[in-house]
């Protein structure tokens, strides 16, 4: 098992520890719904009420969980084959790809219904938001097309009929976000994990960074931060800035 996979399964542990939270276990109060489990932004799959939505190949395909033991396959909706990612926002799905972002009405747990897509060049773009604002890495690595492009794209999603470019910033090599109210955590590559305060979201400024934090994907929940570097998970205190580390934990590599 490779380190890239050690990476997704530390991220996994934590989307099972927290979903079984129940009653507050959402990331913020942007996610569907307060039972929903949490999950990085990178993460191909979701829990919403009852529902399992995962990727599989160009769907969206949902499972009915109300039966943990007998999961269902319930709806497919089909999109592109180059989508990635997952995330709840409100009554929506966010679905990021390599081409843009999709978006899914979701009013109906388990009844997706396709809106329209924010386009960008072809790159990976994790996508996480909050109070009517996304946001959105594209990162030029070959895995993601060798677009050159390394940047933030803040979206406005007041309209999420119609979203549209709010503002640009150039990155590193940028991977996984997360947001917590006005704070913007993101992986960028080389240059190590920042955190943006997202006040003005024409001017983010940087509150904090740790260069040497090379991380894959990072979660903000109730003022800790989960953040996936290679082999190991390390946990901030957000709750001020700098920030403190609370705890180091190597993951395992298992070599088939």
């Amino acid at each position: 098992m490779n380190k890239f996979i050690s990476g997704v399964l530390c991220l996994f542990l934590i989307y099972l520890l927290s979903a079984c939270e129940g009653e507050g276990g959402s990331t913020n109060s942007s996610n569907a719904s307060a039972n929903d489990g949490t999950a990085g932004s990178r993460s191909r799959f979701a829990l919403i009420d009852n529902y399992l939505y995962t990727i599989s190949g160009r769907d969206l395909q949902l499972y009915d969980i109300e039966e943990p033991a007998s999961p269902n396959p319930w709806v497919k909706v089909s999109l592109d084959w180059d989508i990635e990612t997952i995330f709840p926002y409100q009554n929506y799905v966010l679905i990021g790809s390599e081409t843009g972002v999709h978006i899914l009405d979701n009013t109906t747990p388990g009844s997706p219904q396709y809106i329209t897509e924010f386009t960008h060049g072809r790159s990976c773009d994790p996508v996480v938001a909050e109070n009517g604002i996304g946001y959105v890495t594209l990162n030029s690595a070959a895995s993601c097309g060798r677009s050159g492009i390394n940047q933030l794209d803040v979206l406005d999603l007041t309209d999420l009929t119609a979203p549209k470019l709010i503002k640009t910033y150039p990155m590193q090599a940028p991977s996984g976000l997360a947001i917590d109210g006005q704070w913007l955590f993101v992986c960028d590559g080389i240059a190590g994990l920042k955190v943006f305060d997202t006040t003005d979201a024409k001017k983010l400024t940087v509150v904090d960074k740790h260069p040497q934090v090379n991380c894959f994907d990072v979660i903000a929940k109730d003022a800790t931060l989960y953040v996936s570097v290679k082999d190991r998970l390390i946990q901030y205190n957000y709750s001020s800035f700098p920030m403190d580390q609370l705890s180091e934990l190597s993951t395992v590599t298992v070599t088939p």
